[in-house]
């Protein structure tokens, strides 16, 4: 039972982690956009966009930030 339960969860956790490599989060001042996987974050099975407030690498300092996923939803 628990190697079935432990085979489940690392499925969940690598789908979850390819989606969101998918989502991308982009600095609203300057542009600056990277994966949101890379950014530290994670969004699985979500439509649109949101919004957010994060540390630009690019403005350096603190931006809002728009996630989207670039085929679901306009931007």
């Amino acid at each position: 039972m628990f190697q079935s339960l432990s085979k489940s969860l690392s499925r969940l956790s690598a789908s979850v982690r390819r989606e969101s490599e998918q989502w991308r989060i982009r600095c609203d001042a300057c542009g600056r956009e990277k994966s949101l996987a890379e950014a530290g974050g994670f969004r699985w099975g979500g439509f649109g966009k949101t919004r957010t407030v994060g540390f630009c690498t690019g403005c350096g300092k603190l931006e809002g930030m728009t996630i989207h996923h670039p085929t679901r939803g306009p931007l």
